[in-house]
């Protein structure tokens, strides 16, 4: 397997050395190495406040432990999973871990109400630690909703990322990190791998979500939730995205006895290019008790072999959806409705691949070609990666 320069990502492990066997051979070994960060160690609190400031102290340990006391007792493919956790990282190579890949807060003010969104992405990472190399990995994405009477405060937006963190629900991070070591399955040999490897957004649209102040870190997040709705919605693994603050062709795995470890990245078979073409707000409706509003998404998907050039699919995407706003309110901004409007076009494109549903494809892509021709042709591609 080759590697080139994708990025170095520094990963800050935080976790014990707990064994899990999984799936490459019929004695391997797979450990627990935690939790950790895709950033550098200085960059942690800057990048993820929230997270790191609630996993601090007594409750990082707490949070291994309830990830660590939930594993199954086997994977998909029905390898045990062994709970001693005395081995070391020698004994058993492979690796894997929950790595929180970026957080997110949105706060609109409706009329004397305060919508309150919080994103957190991550992946469960698998990798090899004898040859330094990523094995698989599993992108995650939860998004919590509040609604608050007053501003949000500090507190009131820790409580609603602890919620996204590790509640009891389908939908948060612990819940689906777990699902995800019952259900998938290491990549083998002839599994292509798949990447998101750009992200363009314009000025205009920037300015429309409010992101124009730090646009890297909201294109790093777009591609981590491309990537989770992807692996999610196909049941693939989809390799980080490579839009980190990225020097070389290594991640930096730091672990909790302070021992750090280079980690190549592989080499991508099929790169993923994303553009936000253009975000619309038309007044679709109006009657005595308010206005219906579609707020409009677009966005080109490149599916294509790097170093082959060869596209498999090269299409804009749009999607529509409606906001009834009742006269007695008012909102405060449109950047909330348009990042909703963009994760429901990740998320419905990303479960229409394999359907062959000739009424979706119509309605929503932009081609003077046959767009189901262009579903199919994405379709197969996918297959690859499985």
């Amino acid at each position: 397997m080759r590697f080139k320069t994708v990025g170095a990502i520094w990963l800050f492990l935080i976790g014990s050395t707990l064994a899990w066997p999984m799936a490459q051979s019929a004695n391997a070994q797979m450990f627990f190495g935690g939790y950790g960060y895709q950033t550098y160690f200085s960059d942690i609190g800057t990048e993820f406040p929230y997270v790191s400031s609630i996993l601090s102290g007594e409750e990082s340990a707490r949070f291994e432990r309830l990830l660590y006391d939930k594993l199954p007792t086997q994977t998909a493919s029905g390898t045990p999973i062994l709970k001693q956790g005395l081995a070391t990282l020698s004994e058993a190579p492979l690796v894997f871990g929950l790595v929180f890949t970026s957080e997110t807060v949105h706060i609109e003010t409706i009329s004397d109400s305060h919508k309150l969104l919080v994103i957190l992405n991550a992946q469960l990472l698998v990798f090899d630690f004898n040859r330094s190399e990523i094995v698989a990995s599993f992108p995650i994405s939860a998004r919590f909703i509040d609604v608050l009477a007053a501003p949000p405060t500090d507190r009131d937006v820790s409580a609603l990322m602890r919620l996204a963190l590790s509640s009891t629900s389908e939908t948060s991070i612990s819940t689906q990190f777990l699902k995800k070591v019952r259900t998938s399955k290491a990549p083998n040999t002839s599994t292509r791998m798949i990447r998101v490897t750009d992200v363009h957004v314009p000025e205009d649209a920037m300015n429309r979500l409010g992101k124009s102040s730090n646009p890297e870190a909201f294109k790093r997040r777009l591609a981590d939730e491309f990537s989770a709705k992807l692996s999610t919605n196909q049941g693939i693994a989809v390799l980080p995205a490579n839009m980190s603050q990225a020097i070389n062709n290594s991640m930096a795995a730091t672990m909790s006895n302070g021992t750090v470890y280079n980690i190549s990245i592989p080499d991508t078979d099929y790169s993923i290019d994303i553009s936000l073409d253009g975000l619309k707000k038309v007044e679709y409706a109006t009657t005595n008790v308010g206005t219906t509003y579609i707020y409009g998404a677009f966005a080109t998907f490149k599916f294509l072999e790097p170093y082959s050039g060869n596209v498999f699919f090269d299409e804009q995407l749009k999607l529509g959806q409606p906001l009834s706003v009742p006269k007695t309110v008012i909102i405060d901004g449109d950047s909330l409705a348009y990042a909703e409007t963009i994760d429901k076009l990740f998320d419905e494109f990303t479960r229409e691949i394999g359907k062959q549903n000739k009424q979706w494809a119509k309605a929503h892509i932009n081609s003077a070609k046959s767009p189901q021709d262009s579903m199919k042709k994405l379709t197969e591609l996918i297959e690859a990666c499985r």
